[in-house]
């Protein structure tokens, strides 16, 4: 046959045929082959995507910050505040780690008001459930007030009374009953008689105390507890007008500037304690306000003032707790205890030294924490440094650093390998915080919110396609972000939403 085709048409042009014609077919055969395969081939380039639940995505259990070190190989530990020493349990000469308790001095009072401020700043905490509140949220807001304010006189009068009692009746006879005088110090005439008043108002001011609730007038209560702490600063102040006159006194030079010491440090006392008076009465007034004006709003209006009052209450918390803190004295780094003058009993001024350790490889390092970061900061809590070396908490400072408007915290180690000018990352590891666990913000990745100019939304998975679900964002701490709003801490999300579409199909693996 090929040699009829030939005849007819040519040997060359029946093989350009014939090849062409085999060309043809093996192209349509790889093209059937090709399209049977396509849907495999789309199953195959399925993207993967990491899921996880919100609440365990970014800051669940660690906090990280960034530290500069300073070497500190002799430490001077000095009381902050004067007291009486009631417990030292360490010896000369004994080794102690960072953090090690060197002296406690009497701090029932402080102990005290941290408890009070506990109670204030939780029940603002369970007003403030919901940012905006109703008439009857209102009404709640108000009876905490209420409460708080209570509590705070009752903590004053205990106060007040301790103050007489402990640091100025010791400079009087017969301060209680039968002729009254003043021991050491000259002029009693002159003070005896405000000395004799308070014999009788005091116990009336604790009648009055004892017998408040919140039906009471809480404002004469508050004007009446003033007036009487005016009563004792004034006789504090005769004091102090006193020793600072050697003349008028027949104390030694040491026990006269001991004392005055102590009377200037009392005097502070109850400046504090009437701020704390008139700080609670106005967070009264502004609840009654805001209560009076929830009554009068129509259906579906609400008014909000919880975030202010748990602001507030936070503040007296943190405040207590920094007092308390300061009569407790640690020792800021590892070492030996060089020198050791506390003693149980002993009455110690400000800015007193009790201690003296000493350790060549002590290190220091200073952090700043924002207003979002320091509550889960406490004195004596552990950290990590570069993730493998151990330090403490020592300090953390009364006041926002008016540069950077942070709070520097400082943290001791012991750790060889640091140098003096090291930059290091220091993590917090078992946040904790003085809200419930079920109060503990939401944080995730950066990288899992779609970010938009408003707030945001995040992706979960739902039968093996995407689904977007809006948030409203909070504060950013490093690489996560808040969710305020818009998903529960038990919703598995996408932990990485770059490059991803709404209604894509994808895998999802935990």
């Amino acid at each position: 046959m090929l040699h009829t085709l030939y005849r007819w048409y040519g040997k060359r042009t029946v093989l350009i045929v014939g090849g062409l014609v085999a060309a043809l077919i093996v192209f349509g055969i790889f093209y059937k082959f090709a399209s049977e395969k396509a849907p495999d081939s789309e199953e195959a380039v399925v993207p993967i995507v990491k899921v996880a639940p919100a609440a365990a995505a970014g800051l669940s259990d660690k906090a990280s910050f960034v530290g500069t070190v300073r070497s500190v190989s002799e430490a001077d530990i000095k009381a902050e505040v004067g007291g009486r020493v009631t417990s030292v349990p360490v010896e000369l000469g004994q080794k102690v780690t960072v953090g090690a308790v060197i002296a406690t001095l009497e701090n029932s009072a402080q102990q005290a008001a941290v408890l009070q401020a506990e109670g204030a700043y939780e029940a603002a905490v369970a007003a403030a459930a919901q940012s905006d509140i109703s008439g009857s949220q209102a009404q709640i807001s108000l009876k905490a007030s209420q409460d708080s304010l209570i509590a705070t006189l009752k903590g004053a009068y205990s106060s007040s009374q301790n103050i007489l009692y402990s640091d100025i009746d010791v400079y009087f006879t017969n301060p209680n009953e039968g002729i009254i005088g003043l021991k050491n110090i000259s002029g009693g005439s002159s003070i005896n008689p405000a000395r004799e008043t308070l014999r009788t108002t005091l116990p009336a001011w604790k009648n009055e105390v004892d017998s408040l609730n919140a039906n009471s007038d809480l404002f004469a209560a508050t004007d009446l507890a003033l007036l009487r702490i005016d009563d004792i600063t004034v006789i504090v102040n005769f004091f102090i007008t006193k020793l600072n006159n050697p003349e008028t006194t027949n104390l030694t030079e040491a026990e006269r500037t001991a004392a005055l010491s102590s009377f200037i440090s009392t005097r502070s006392s109850l400046e504090s304690l009437a701020a704390s008076l008139r700080s609670s009465r106005s967070a009264l007034e502004n609840a009654e306000d805001a209560y009076e004006k929830s009554k009068l709003a129509s259906t579906g209006t609400t008014i909000s003032s919880a975030n202010a009052a748990v602001k507030q209450a936070l503040g007296s918390l943190r405040a207590a707790q920094s007092n308390l803190a300061k009569t407790i004295l640690r020792s800021p780094i590892s070492g030996d205890i060089n020198v050791l003058t506390a003693h149980v009993g002993d009455f110690i001024s400000p800015l007193t030294s009790v201690a003296k350790v000493a350790n060549n490889n002590a290190s220091e390092i200073t952090i700043y924490a924002g207003e979002n970061d320091l509550p889960l900061f406490t004195v004596g809590a552990a950290v990590t440094i570069e993730g493998e070396y151990e330090g403490v908490v020592t300090n953390i400072a009364a006041g926002v650093d008016s540069a950077t408007q942070k709070t520097q915290i400082k943290i001791g180690t012991d750790a060889l390998t640091l140098s003096s000018g090291d930059t290091v990352e220091v993590s917090l590891v078992g946040m904790s915080s003085t809200a419930t666990e079920s109060q503990q913000p939401i944080y995730v990745p950066l990288t899992a919110v779609k970010f938009t100019s408003d707030n945001g939304s995040v992706f979960t998975v739902e039968n093996g396609v995407l689904v977007s679900h809006d948030v409203v964002l909070g504060s950013v701490r490093g690489s996560s972000v808040e969710i305020v709003s818009g998903i529960s801490g038990d919703s598995e999300i996408v932990l990485d939403a770059r490059g991803l579409t709404v209604g894509s199909k994808v895998e999802a693996v935990k």
